[in-house]
């Protein structure tokens, strides 16, 4: 069995082992990247698996499990899912383990923050409670797949995803508030407003309050913690790049010892010993 790799801290074992590829430009605003990760090649007994710890996270993501089986489980091992069809991969408050075993073949998109309930109109259950199949936003899931398997290649995938997802947008009805609380949970809000809900209520002219409620009807997690987990995140990606000297305030933080009780909150404890 391989180490197990942590997002964020392990990059080289991420860009190891999976491929990216940008959306089209019209879905920008929507989505991080697409990826995906074939492990069909690998003879057996040569790698049995492997495993990588995620952190806490609010991006929302859709699997396409186009080979074996993979698991995730808590960090102590307790299993929490094994993943034998694709699925909705929702938010978490707490950092996940994945296993991955040889024939696995995944394809996924990584979506912006609240950007796939915004897109497919759902509430999408928390990861830790409920594994939500891929059929709760694509009603045309088994077509989808089938023509994913049938791609020559990542980029072939990429141009149907690309093909699905536009007609999607192109079929949205735009509710304003859905919209407004979308706008606010971009990254250039998230950064003016150093992650508090009364200055990011005041980027959009509103009231906390307001923003609140219409949060509330978006998403299943409060305001606050689902701020508390990106501004952790993108505080993670500062310190890893910059290290002990960077700016704690303009990231929503008091100081360093501020910012280490999310790191021990929301970080497995096998990371937060070597910490």
């Amino acid at each position: 069995m391989n180490r197990t790799a942590c997002e964020i801290l392990d990059p080289a074992h991420f860009s190891r082992q999976y491929c990216f590829l940008p959306p089209a430009a019209a879905l920008g605003d929507y989505i991080f990247y697409y990826w995906m990760l074939d492990l069909g090649q690998h003879a057996a007994g040569k790698e049995e698996d492997y495993q990588e710890f995620l952190l806490a996270n609010i991006n929302s993501s859709l699997v396409f499990n186009l080979g074996s089986p993979f698991e995730i489980r808590k960090p102590g091992g307790e299993l929490l899912h094994r993943c034998t069809r694709s699925a909705v991969i929702s938010h978490h408050d707490e950092p996940v383990l994945y296993r991955h075993f040889s024939g696995n073949f995944l394809v996924g998109i990584k979506f912006r923050p609240l950007a796939l309930s915004f897109l497919f109109r759902t509430k999408a259950a928390s990861l830790l409670h409920e594994l939500q199949p891929i059929g709760q936003v694509f009603r045309n899931a088994p077509e989808l797949e089938e023509r994913l398997h049938g791609a020559a290649n990542f980029e072939a995938i990429r141009s149907i995803l690309d093909e699905a997802l536009c007609r999607q947008l192109n079929s949205l009805k735009t509710e304003p508030n859905a919209l407004q609380v979308f706008k606010a949970f971009n990254q250039e809000s998230l950064d003016r407003s150093h992650y508090r809900i009364k200055d990011l209520a005041a980027l959009l002219y509103i009231s906390p309050r307001t923003l609140e409620r219409h949060f509330s009807g978006s998403f299943e997690l409060s305001p606050k913690k689902c701020l508390r987990i990106l501004r952790f995140r993108r505080a993670v990606e500062q310190y890893c790049r910059h290290g002990y000297n960077i700016d704690w305030e303009e990231l929503g933080y008091y100081d360093f010892s501020h910012f280490r009780k999310d790191w021990k909150a929301y970080t497995p404890p096998q990371v937060v010993s070597g910490f």
